[in-house]
Formats: C-alpha cells, structure tokens, sequence
C-alpha cells in the first residue's frame, strides 16, 4: 500500500510536488496543482489537477458552487496529462471554459464535455492517438490545437473538419501556434512555418 511520505520537496510555479513511496519502494512524485475557478452562468466551479508521475492519466477534483453552497464535488478521472487553465480570451486559448451550463476539459488526447452541475459527461472528441492541447472559440465552435493537426467542432462535439500541416503544431521559438483573426487563422508549426487557413479549413 502506498505510503504517504509527507511534503518532502517544492514548489514549482502554482504545482506543489510531494514523494510517495509506493509499489515495492520506487519513489514517484505527486504533483498538486493550485486550484482553478471558472464561472458558468450561476455556477461556481473550483478544479483542482492532480497527477502522478510516470502515470499517462490525470485526476481533476471538481467542486461545484450556486450562491456559496456546495452543490456537486466530483473527482474525474482523466486519460492523459494536462494544465488546467481558464479560456479567457482567443489570444491564449484555454484547457478549461464554460458555454451555456456545460464545461469543457482538454486532457491527453481528448477534448471533454461536462453538464452543469451534475458533471455527467455529454460527449468527448478524440480524433486519434495524438495529444490536444489548448482550444479557442471560433464562430460559436471550438477550434483545437492538437500535436499534429487543427480541429474544427461544433459544441455537439462533431467534428467539422481538420487541418494538418507539414510538422507537429508545437513551436519551441516563442510563437503563438494558432491566432485567429477576423476572416482568417494563422498557424505556425515547429519549424516556424506559418499556414493561413479560412474558417472552412482550406489554405489561403
């Protein structure tokens, strides 16, 4: 049985790290993440990630708040790895939002979907063994990032159409890989090659 070893180590950026001994002795860290809110309509919700390292999955903790009163505290269990942080504008994208009493989450190689307050799932979108990372909104629909294309789905999560460009959507460089302009996307992959795609998915 694992045994819990107490706060032997850090803090690093807003995850606090713990060691576990577990499993015959092997050493694993515990990585605890600060908690994130999000209002949808007149819901409250607090998330807080947990992961093991080593482990390809992802504990999230959702408490859900009307007026200051505890509604619903679920814990999900996620396949893959992620970092839980708010869609606040299109500038950023986001791992986390809202849209009418629903959430959304991007974890490992899907994009999943919430109702609020239950915390039922509705749906999930996993397009292939790839991992996705932040998504935007584009014209009432969500546009993804994924590690080796670009997604298009309606918030029904069907997908609408994909692009995938010559190498992985992952720039090492400091550019934005995906901005989204009035009548246009600019996408930037590794190598720093950029791709302007119109909202249908086709190259410009």
């Amino acid at each position: 049985m694992a045994k819990d070893k107490g706060p032997l180590a850090y803090t690093m950026r807003n995850v606090r790290v713990f060691k576990l001994n577990q499993f015959g002795g092997i050493f694993r860290s515990i990585m605890v993440h600060d908690i994130e809110e999000i209002q949808i309509n007149n819901f409250q919700l607090q998330l807080q990630l947990t992961e093991v390292e080593g482990l390809y999955q992802s504990e999230v903790k959702v408490d859900v708040f009307k007026e200051g009163k505890l509604l619903k505290e679920e814990i999900l269990i996620l396949d893959g790895t992620t970092f839980l942080y708010s869609l606040e504008n299109n500038d950023e994208g986001g791992t986390v939002a809202g849209f009418y009493n629903n959430l959304l989450i991007s974890c490992g190689d899907s994009l999943l979907c919430y109702s609020v307050p239950d915390l039922g799932l509705q749906w999930g979108f996993k397009p292939g063994p790839f991992d996705l990372f932040e998504f935007y909104w584009l014209e009432g629909d969500i546009l993804i990032r994924g590690e080796s294309s670009v997604f298009r789905v309606n918030k029904s999560g069907e997908e609408v159409w994909s692009f995938t460009g010559n190498d992985i959507f992952v720039n090492n460089n400091g550019e934005n890989e995906v901005q989204i302009f009035d009548s246009y996307i600019l996408l930037t992959d590794a190598d720093s090659k950029e791709y302007k795609i119109d909202f249908n998915g086709n190259a410009l």
